[in-house]
C-alpha cells in the first residue's frame, strides 16, 4: 500500500537461495511494477495469518502488520577490473561477505578465461558480529585474464554471498560489461639522438606539447632535458625532444622519469595526478625509473688503413659473423675496377676491416667511396636475409648507405736518392707537410752533413743541399 489509492496483492514464495528460510521474495508482473514504481512511500500491508513458521501450526502465525516501510535492497553501483587478478566493485551501501567462493559471482567475457572468484576482501564476514563501514569490496580471481590494455569482463551476481548491515541479501546484478581500470604501462625507446620515442600500452589522448611532468638523467643524458613532447589523439605514443644529443648511438644509460606531482602533460596542465591517463581516465602511474632502450640505428665512418684494406668503425658495438662482406661495394677514381672480397667477423665489437681486390692507386684516397646496400644482403649473422644485415645489439639495423667516404689512414711511403755529390732528393707517395728537418753541423755517423734544403708545407719531393 502506499500514498496511491488501492493496494497491489502479492504472491510471495520463499528464496530458495536461502536455506534458513527466512525471507519471502515476491516477483511483481509489470503492470504491478509500474503501481509499485507510482507509490511515494512504499509499504507492506501483512494480513493475519498469512505467514506461520515451519510448525504450521495456527498459533504460530504472525500477526497482522500493516505499514511496514519498503526499502530498497543494496545495488552494485560498479564494477571494475583493476589488475589482471582482480576486480573492484562498490556497493550503494555498507556490505558484508557470506557463505564461500565464489560468492555467487559469475566471471565471463572472452579475456575472462575460466576464472571465477576466489576471495573477497574490503568487506567483514557476516559472523563478525560487526556493522560493516565499507562499500567497496575486491574480487580476487583464481586465475589472471587475458594480459590486455582494455579487457573484456562481464560480471554478473545472484545469490546470498553479500549482505547489507540489515541482513538483506544483494540485489541480484545481471550480466554487466566492466569497467577498464588498469593504468597504462609505459616503454621508451632512442629513436634519434635527441629523440625518445615513449610508448603506452593503450591509446591515450595528450594535448600538452611542453612535456611536463618529465626528465632525464643518466651518464648518456648528462646536463639533458626533455623540452618538448608530440601531441596525440587516440595514439598510443608520443615523441619527447631533448634539450641536446645523448653521448651514444647505445643510450645503455640513459632514464626517463616521470612525475605526476604538480604536472600535467594532458589537457589541464598543472592539474597534477593524472597528467597521463588511457581513454577510461585511469592515470599512468609516476615512474621514478623507465630505461630509454637503443632504438638508434649505427652510423659508420671508413678509414683505409692500407691500400688493399678498409676499416669500417659504427658508433656502437655490434656482432657480425658473415665474412663475405656482403652488401658492400667500393667506387670512385682511386678504387677503379675495385671490388670488397671478404670483412673480418666481429663480436662485440665497433670495427670490421674490408680486404679489396686491389690496392688503391693512391695512398692518399680521396676519391674511393664505399656503399653498403641491406637489400638481398647481408655481413650480419644471417647471410642473405637482406634488411637488417648489420645491426647492433639491440637489433637495430643500419641504414643502406649510398655513399660512405673512404678517408685516408694510410701512412706514406718515401724513398731517397742521391743527384749530386752534395744533393740529395727525398720522394714521398703523397704530398706531405714538412716545416722543418734536422740539420747537422757535422756528419752523424756518416749521414749525409745537411747545411741547407728546401721546405714545404705541401709537397711530395723535398731537396736536400749540402755545404760539403
Amino acid at each position: 500500500s502506499g500514498s496511491s489509492s488501492g493496494g497491489i496483492k502479492l504472491a510471495g514464495r520463499l528464496n530458495a537461495g536461502q536455506p534458513d528460510g527466512v525471507s519471502v521474495q515476491f516477483t511483481l508482473t509489470a503492470q504491478q511494477r509500474a503501481a509499485f514504481e507510482a507509490l511515494s512511500v512504499p509499504e507492506l500491508d501483512i494480513g493475519a495469518g498469512a505467514v506461520t513458521d515451519k510448525t504450521d501450526e495456527t498459533d504460530n502465525a504472525i500477526a497482522a502488520s500493516d505499514d511496514n516501510p519498503v526499502s530498497d535492497l543494496t545495488t552494485v553501483e560498479s564494477a571494475t577490473v583493476t589488475s589482471r587478478s582482480t576486480i573492484t566493485v562498490t556497493f550503494s551501501d555498507p556490505v558484508k561477505l557470506s557463505g564461500a567462493a565464489p560468492f555467487g559471482w559469475t566471471v565471463s567475457g572472452t579475456d575472462a578465461g575460466g576464472a571465477a572468484v576466489a576471495s573477497i576482501t574490503g568487506i567483514p564476514t557476516l559472523n563478525a558480529g560487526v556493522e560493516s563501514r565499507s562499500s567497496t569490496a575486491v574480487l580476487t580471481l583464481d586465475r589472471n585474464i587475458a594480459d590486455t590494455t582494455k579487457p573484456d569482463i562481464t560480471l554478473a551476481y545472484s545469490g546470498d554471498g553479500i549482505r547489507d548491515n540489515s541482513n538483506r541479501p544483494l540485489a541480484d546484478y545481471p550480466p554487466t560489461a566492466a569497467g577498464d581500470g588498469i593504468a597504462p604501462t609505459v616503454t621508451a625507446e632512442a629513436t634519434a639522438l635527441n629523440e625518445i620515442t615513449v610508448t603506452f600500452s593503450e591509446d591515450l589522448t595528450i594535448q600538452d606539447t611542453t612535456a611536463q611532468g618529465w626528465s632525464i638523467s643518466g651518464t648518456d643524458a648528462a646536463g639533458l632535458t626533455v623540452d618538448t613532447s608530440t601531441a596525440t589523439s587516440v595514439s598510443s605514443s608520443i615523441v619527447l625532444t631533448l634539450s641536446g644529443n645523448l653521448a651514444d648511438t647505445n643510450p645503455d644509460n640513459a632514464v626517463l622519469r616521470y612525475d605526476t606531482s604538480g604536472t600535467d602533460v594532458n589537457n589541464d596542465p598543472g592539474s597534477g595526478s593524472g597528467a597521463i591517463a588511457d581513454l577510461a581516465s585511469n592515470a599512468l602511474v609516476a615512474r621514478a625509473s623507465i630505461p630509454v632502450s637503443d632504438g638508434l640505428a649505427p652510423t659508420v665512418t671508413a678509414v683505409a688503413t692500407a691500400r688493399d684494406s678498409i676499416t669500417v668503425t659504427f658508433s656502437e658495438d655490434l656482432t657480425i659473423q658473415d665474412t663475405s662482406a656482403q652488401g658492400w661495394s667500393i667506387s670512385g677514381t682511386d678504387a677503379a675496377g675495385l671490388t670488397v672480397d671478404a670483412s673480418s667477423a666481429a663480436s662485440g665489437a665497433n670495427s670490421v676491416v674490408l680486404t679489396l681486390s686491389g690496392n688503391l692507386a693512391d695512398t692518399n684516397p680521396d676519391n674511393a667511396v664505399l656503399r653498403y646496400e641491406t637489400s638481398g644482403a647481408d655481413v650480419g649473422s644471417d647471410a642473405g636475409s637482406g634488411s637488417g644485415a648489420v645491426a647492433d645489439s639491440s637489433s637495430n639495423a643500419m641504414e643502406a648507405r649510398a655513399s660512405i667516404p673512404v678517408s685516408d689512414g694510410i701512412a706514406p711511403t718515401v724513398y731517397a736518392r742521391t743527384e749530386a755529390p752534395n744533393k740529395a732528393v727525398s720522394e714521398f707517395s703523397e704530398d706531405v707537410s714538412i716545416v722543418n728537418f734536422a740539420i747537422h753541423d757535422t756528419p752523424l755517423n756518416g749521414e749525409f752533413n745537411c747545411r741547407s734544403g728546401t721546405t714545404a708545407s705541401t709537397a711530395d719531393t723535398f731537396t736536400f743541399t749540402s755545404n760539403n
